[in-house]
């Protein structure tokens, strides 16, 4: 993370990659799909990001996390609340069938078991 005299961070892929746990190549991915841009480049060449950036590579990450394809994640992103609330409780159905799933298929183990 680097501070100017103005107090304003920025944050390189590799403290990205250090504070988030994602790689270089997943935060290019984003920019490819012009999910995120990079804000600046130090005297070396390499990418900065501001916090608004760095915010909007977590969030999009545990959009991920949360199994949200990234197709679904530009969509809504930056949709108003409504809209988004509707992909929410969506993913949430999906969830919970998914939850229903494994139950039962945890249970015909241990039928196996038995």
């Amino acid at each position: 993370m680097k501070n100017t005299k103005n107090e304003v961070k920025y944050y390189s892929l590799r403290d990205i990659k250090e504070t988030i746990g994602i790689s270089r190549r997943v935060v290019q991915g984003y920019e490819e799909l012009d999910l995120v841009v990079p804000t600046c480049k130090n005297h070396m060449g390499h990418l900065l990001y501001d916090q608004e950036m760095y915010d909007r590579i977590k969030l999009i990450h545990e959009y991920q996390w949360l199994g949200f394809t990234l197709k679904e994640v530009k969509v809504f992103i930056d949709a108003d609340e409504s809209l988004k609330k509707k992909y929410y409780e969506e993913r949430r159905k999906m969830l919970q069938d998914e939850k229903k799933q494994l139950i039962l298929k945890a249970a015909r183990i241990m039928e196996l078991l038995s």
